[in-house]
């Protein structure tokens, strides 16, 4: 993976799928990963995630997803939070984590984790460096790593 490098999580968007087109640049977007992605842990069990909703509120957006211990043994899992910028006016990593929740569950418990994102985190610095807010799309990301997670669309109004 070494013409990959660097590998991290919250990468910029190249703009180029991964082909055999001559027209590519030295980073790809292809659907290579590294071994152990961002957040990824060990456990004596495992874990789904499911039923993830995204509500806008006049400050915050509510984000809700339920989480099951379908391993046969009790355990501790890091439910982790991420959004993307899809439409900002400047390029935005692909994904950027904003929370994360430790939750203990049973052998086939179930459990559902709520955040509260707050508009105001939502931000970037421009090239001027003043903090902005744009109205656009946004992608939110539940789950238990970095590249294993659900993801809804949301469209945000600041």
């Amino acid at each position: 993976m070494t013409g990959q490098c660097p590998v991290y999580y919250n990468h910029m968007n190249t703009g180029r799928p991964g082909s055999k087109s001559k027209f590519t640049s030295r980073y790809l977007d292809a659907p290579l990963g590294s071994l152990y992605p961002f957040g990824y842990g060990l456990s004596y069990t495992s874990y789904e995630y499911g039923d993830l909703t995204v509500s806008e509120e006049s400050e915050s957006l509510r984000i809700r997803v339920k989480v099951t211990n379908t391993g046969a043994a009790a355990g501790r899992e890091t439910v982790q939070l991420y959004m993307q910028d899809v439409t900002a006016s400047l390029v935005r990593p692909v994904k950027e984590l904003k929370a994360c929740r430790k939750v203990a569950l049973d052998a086939g418990q179930s459990q559902e984790v709520e955040f509260l994102l707050p508009k105001k985190d939502m931000g970037f610095y421009n090239n001027e460096g003043s903090y902005c807010l744009e109205d656009g799309l946004f992608r939110i990301y539940a789950g238990g790593s970095s590249e294993d997670c659900l993801m809804q669309e949301v469209n945000v109004k600041f």
